[in-house]
């Protein structure tokens, strides 16, 4: 796998910084779509991976989070793009 681009599209005062990445084309993510992740601890996290499966939402990109935590952007919701907001669990929010 290799990556064809990744962006930082909003960061909070705690230095939590959320964006979006686009896989290449041996990446098996969707087909290399774009996803919305977060960095913890210099790693990324794919916020699709954060919600419930089957939930019918595809995260596309997280363009902003506050220092709550919460996160917004927007995404696939059954076929349609839809604006999502994210608020982490009283443990996520502890562990920040």
């Amino acid at each position: 796998m290799f990556e064809i681009y990744t962006a930082g599209r909003g960061i909070n005062n705690h230095g939590q910084i959320v964006g979006c990445r686009r896989g290449g084309i041996t990446f098996q993510d969707a087909g290399g779509r774009v996803h919305a992740l977060t960095w913890r601890a210099g790693q990324k996290v794919k916020l699709n991976d954060c919600i419930p499966t089957g939930s019918g939402w595809y995260l596309e990109q997280a363009t902003g989070i506050n220092d709550r935590g919460q996160i917004v952007g927007f995404g696939d919701h059954h076929g349609t793009e839809h604006a999502f907001l994210l608020t982490p669990s009283r443990k996520e929010a502890a562990g920040r």
